[in-house]
């Protein structure tokens, strides 16, 4: 046999070997076996999740708009009932469910079972599979005792101040995803509970099988992450709260569909009310106090007040960055729900608006070339928005901020208190293709009390490492 011939054979012995091998490798690669439902992996006493998820669930009623509407609040209830009667998630938690007037798209809840479900989740959600997929997701995180996990490696809880602390993401919106997010979330991240992507992976699966099992199709949930994912391009402000504190732990939508078929089967046919009507009813709710703030609000015209200012400080830790303010002042989103507030009582005025404390958010430079340039675009946006109530005075400063290079701004409008003209200074600072900036408000009056105050904080701002 010649040469040609050997190496003709060997050639076409190869090619069918390695297809072979091909072949084998493919089908053993669509092979899927069922993984085995999640366990706690804490094993501290069950009591204490209650007793610290209800003293957070104080706290959050404080700092949060809870929706006294009694027909919402029901069928929230039957819905995360009929998702406990499945059987899968620890029966050992008293689950409580109660709805709060936030726009972001989130639910969150505390160790121990107590629940908040944001009326932007339900204005959201195209199907009540897909809002129960939320709140099926968040549950396991509860009956895995994820957070309580999260806590004891770090000794402690960080304590009631640092509810807040969590409020700073996706209320600043656009690209901050590192950030803790949207003003509501004081309640979501009061462990600084940035979940894992395994405790991710987890919820998503024993979440799914608690969603088939309670009669609801478990890929809905991966069809509302998917569509999440897409908001995150149109309106971040609305859906960065959820993925600060939720990474995607990767292709989750194909892991829920490769676990589909071993679990129940439907049919999937639950529906606890009319989730059109119930978002009717989150349309025509009375608006909310401002993010959520409950500080004390003064009548318009009225002289402007002696502001409390605490001694003592709490850190607001965004993930991103962190900074520290008064503990006795509250923190929230504004009205869209796009700048985060911090305001100490006085500081809102009766009808809308605030006269005294900080707003904090990004502006997206749209020809800017320089730091000079964006800061320049910034206030002359600011100015816009005010209909040319709020002036610059002054040429901008540098200002540190966080070791950074930032520029500062004196601006002033009328202040919403009798006789006073307010002060607005603006600081801002590049940050994640944009500009991060702060707006220090109050009135000339009350300088003196606030000026000091405001300067710590600017002082205080860290930027988390790169």
């Amino acid at each position: 046999m010649s040469i040609r011939k050997i190496s003709a054979i060997f050639l076409f012995v190869f090619v069918i070997t390695t297809l072979g091998n091909d072949a084998d490798a493919a089908q053993k690669k669509k092979e899927v076996k069922q993984k085995p439902l999640p366990v706690s992996k804490y094993k501290g006493p069950k009591d204490q999740d209650i007793k610290l998820g209800k003293e957070y669930a104080v706290q959050v009623e404080k700092e949060m708009h809870v929706v006294p509407n009694e027909e919402l609040t029901a069928y929230i209830n039957r819905v995360g009932k009929r998702l406990v009667d499945s059987g899968l998630l620890d029966r050992d938690f008293p689950y409580t469910f109660k709805v709060v007037q936030e726009p972001s798209i989130n639910a969150f809840a505390l160790p121990g079972g107590p629940m908040f479900v944001h009326t932007g989740l339900i204005a959201a959600a195209d199907s009540e599979a897909q809002m129960a997929g939320v709140l099926a997701h968040e549950l396991s995180h509860v009956s895995l005792r994820h957070s309580m996990s999260t806590s004891s490696k770090s000794s402690t809880v960080a304590g009631l101040g640092s509810l807040a602390g969590a409020i700073l993401g996706g209320l600043i919106g656009g690209d901050l995803g590192e950030l803790a997010a949207q003003g509501a979330q004081v309640g979501t991240q009061a462990w600084a509970t940035k979940y894992s992507r395994t405790a991710e992976s987890e919820a998503d699966l024993l979440g799914s099988y608690a969603m088939a099992k309670a009669g609801y199709n478990p890929l809905e949930l991966g069809t509302f992450f998917g569509k999440l994912e897409k908001e995150m391009g149109g309106d971040p402000g609305k859906t960065a709260q959820w993925f600060s504190s939720h990474p995607n732990p990767g292709n989750r939508n194909v892991a829920i569909q490769e676990q589909a078929p071993f679990m129940a089967q439907g049919p999937f046919t639950a529906r606890e009310g009319d989730l059109a009507h119930m978002r009717q009813i989150v349309a025509s709710l009375p608006k909310s106090p401002v993010g959520g703030i409950t500080a004390k609000a003064v009548p318009a015209n009225s002289p402007a007040p002696e502001f409390k200012i605490s001694q003592k400080d709490r850190q607001l830790d965004a993930g991103g960055f962190s900074l520290s303010a008064p503990d006795n002042w509250q923190a929230g989103s504004d009205s869209q729900g796009s700048q985060l507030l911090i305001v100490p009582d006085g500081g809102p005025i009766e009808g809308g608006g605030f006269g005294a404390g900080i707003l904090i958010g990004t502006h997206q430079p749209k020809n800017a070339k320089t730091l000079q340039d964006a800061h320049q675009e910034l206030l002359q946006s600011l100015i816009e928005q005010n209909q040319g109530q709020l002036q610059a005075s002054g040429a901008p400063q540098a200002q540190k901020v966080g070791g950074q290079n930032g520029l500062i701004s004196r601006m002033t409008s009328p202040s919403p208190y009798k006789g006073e003209t307010e002060n607005d200074f603006v600081v801002s600072v590049p940050y994640q293709n944009k500009l991060l900036y702060f707006i220090f408000i109050g009135p000339t009056s009350r300088w003196s009390q606030l000026g000091p105050v405001y300067s710590k904080v600017i002082q205080s701002v860290k930027f988390a490492a790169k």
